[in-house]
C-alpha cells in the first residue's frame, strides 16, 4: 500500500484515522512523514488539495536515496 494523491480524503479508507466513533484524514504533514520527508519540509502549495497531490505523486525520499545508492549515483 502506498500513500495515494487522495489520502487526505477520509472516504478514501486506507488512511482513515478512527478516534471514537469519528473517522479523520491525515494531514499533509502526517502523510509527508509517513513518506519519509524530514519533519517541517515545506510544500509550496495554494492548497491542502496540492499538497497530498505532491505527496502522492513523489517518490519517497528515502527510496530515491536507496535506489540512487544502488545505481553508483549518490
Amino acid at each position: 500500500v502506498t500513500l495515494t494523491t487522495q489520502c487526505g480524503s477520509p472516504s478514501c479508507g486506507t488512511f482513515s484515522l478512527r478516534r471514537g466513533s469519528k473517522y479523520y484524514s491525515l494531514s499533509p504533514e502526517e502523510a509527508a512523514r509517513l513518506h519519509s520527508f524530514p519533519s517541517g519540509y515545506k510544500f509550496v502549495t495554494k492548497s491542502k488539495g496540492a499538497a497530498y497531490k505532491q505527496i502522492g505523486n513523489s517518490v519517497p525520499p528515502l527510496l530515491a536515496k536507496h535506489i540512487a545508492k544502488s545505481v553508483g549515483a549518490a
